[in-house]
């Protein structure tokens, strides 16, 4: 027994050994960077594995918001063998964005590690004023409160009354079908890092059009909306129901959205293009969920159903128009 401990030592080691030679190095850093205009800022770059040699770094720019210069970075940067960690230090002196990638010039190496050509990108945005900044981004979450508090007046009103009569079910069910749809483009584009990756390569001078505020709200949304459908099976509920016309256009949009999903699989389209067929997917939706509610109101005005707009809440639609206003 002790002879065959002796011998997987020596497997053991060549395991490791196999293991480090397939590592791949890259560098840490920042993916974003804001800065001011005049100022300067140390940007800390740390090596993915331990170095087994100096590594030769150089700055190439992809992309730039204007000719004049935005940045000034240094010539190169050199990292040593076995260091953890350095920084280089970065100048604003133009308004606009630049995309820099951080590019090995070791050329081909016999050593152990393997180096690729590509390290890093790092997004710079040099803004007038960081408070201006911070405005934005304030506005932004004013913007997903807004729309997320829209949701509860229906829900509020739903359980008051006891009732859903006089809330559409088609309008129900496209919003779901909308908001799902919009879900999944957010958290893709968001959290994804494969399809992240892929808007990248598209749009190399791009920024991802995501933020943290877009995908709380679509989530809210789907939460509220589903809350919203299971009040219809509990609550008095009439005669109303999911009209052939809704059902036939949800049928088709899901079957789609099956489809696309195989040629996906199949590699015939990217990830990042089906994630924009399901924007187009809310776009149309939230172009025509409306209308069966408006027309649903307008028979109760001839007198079919209701003479008012008596379980539908205003106070939602108030709320968007004051979130949607420029």
């Amino acid at each position: 027994m002790k002879l065959s401990i002796m011998q997987l030592v020596p497997v053991c080691c060549l395991f490791r050994l196999a293991v480090q030679g397939q590592t791949t190095v890259t560098l840490k850093a920042p993916k974003f960077v804001g800065l001011e205009i005049g100022s300067l800022q140390n940007i800390s770059v740390t090596p993915s594995e331990p170095l087994q040699e100096m590594l030769f770094v150089t700055f190439n720019v992809t992309f730039s918001s204007k000719q004049a210069s935005i940045v000034e970075l240094p010539k190169d940067i050199t990292l040593p063998a076995h260091s953890n960690a350095t920084f280089f230090q970065v100048k604003a002196v133009g308004i606009g964005r630049v995309i820099v990638f951080l590019e090995s010039s070791n050329g081909s190496s016999s050593n152990s590690t393997n180096v690729t050509r590509t390290l890093a990108r790092i997004h710079f945005l040099v803004m007038q004023s960081s408070a201006l900044n911070l405005l934005i981004q304030v506005i932004g979450w004013v913007y997903f409160l807004a729309w997320s508090i829209s949701f509860y007046p229906q829900v509020i009103e739903n359980w008051r009354r006891k009732s859903v009569v006089g809330l559409n079910f088609d309008f129900l069910a496209l919003n779901l079908t909308g908001h799902i749809a919009y879900g999944m483009f957010n958290v893709g584009l968001y959290w994804i890092p494969l399809i992240k990756s892929q808007f990248m390569k598209s749009n190399p001078g791009g920024i991802n059009p995501v933020g943290a505020s877009d995908v709380f709200f679509s989530l809210h949304a789907i939460l509220l909306t589903a809350f919203t459908i299971c009040q219809c099976f509990l609550y008095e509920r009439a005669e109303q129901k999911v009209s052939k016309i809704a059902t036939v256009l949800l049928v088709v949009t899901w079957l789609f959205g099956l489809v696309t999903l195989f040629v996906t699989i199949a590699d015939k389209i990217t990830w990042l293009q089906y994630l924009y067929y399901f924007s187009y997917i809310k776009l149309a939706i939230t172009l025509i969920k409306y209308i069966p509610q408006v027309s649903g109101e307008e028979s109760a005005c001839h007198g079919i159903q209701w003479r008012n707009v008596a379980g539908f809440s205003l106070v939602r639609h108030c709320e968007n128009g004051k979130s949607s206003a420029p």
